[in-house]
């Protein structure tokens, strides 16, 4: 995916885990996320 103007961006997923790589540049990060029940928000920061 790719971000908006304001550098964010929204998915919905299923209930489960996931794995997500964020990478801008030669700068990349990775972080694990739950998506359960209620809806949630995760912010990622480079």
């Amino acid at each position: 995916m790719t971000t908006n103007s304001r550098g964010t961006f929204e998915a919905r997923g299923f209930h489960g885990e996931y794995e997500i790589t964020v990478t801008k540049g030669r700068r990349s990060r990775t972080v694990r996320a739950t998506v359960g029940k209620e809806e949630r928000t995760l912010r990622i920061e480079l």
